[in-house]
C-alpha cells in the first residue's frame, strides 16, 4: 500500500516509492512484505532470493550495531556492473540530446 501510495501521488516516483517501500518494509518485517513484490527483480547479482536471505539474517541479529550486509563473493561482479550502468546512462543521455533524424 505504501509503494501504490507513492505511485499515485505522481512526480518522482520510482525513488519515491522505493525509499517508502525500504522503510516500510524494515517497519513491517520481512515476513509481512509480499513475496510477489519482489520476486521480479533483476539487479545481478542481487537476485530476489539473495536478498530475502539477506534480510532474514539480518532480522536474527540481536542489535543493530553487528547488522552488516553480507555480500559474499559476488561483489568481484560490482565494477563490471556499474560499469555497464553508466555506459547505458551515457548512451541514453547522448541520444537524449542528439538532433531527431
Amino acid at each position: 500500500k505504501t509503494v501504490i501510495d507513492c505511485i499515485l501521488c505522481g512526480g518522482d516516483t520510482d525513488t519515491v516509492a522505493a525509499i517508502a517501500g525500504s522503510l516500510a518494509g524494515t517497519y513491517v518485517g520481512y515476513n509481512n512484505i509480499p513475496k510477489n513484490l519482489g520476486q521480479k527483480i533483476i539487479d545481478y547479482p542481487f537476485s530476489y532470493k539473495r536478498l530475502s536471505i539477506l534480510a532474514i539474517e539480518l532480522e536474527k541479529l540481536p542489535n543493530q550495531e553487528e547488522r552488516r550486509p553480507w555480500v559474499g563473493k559476488r561483489w568481484i561482479l560490482m565494477p563490471l556492473r556499474n560499469l555497464i550502468l553508466v555506459l547505458l546512462i551515457l548512451l541514453h543521455s547522448l541520444r537524449r540530446i542528439a538532433p531527431p533524424y
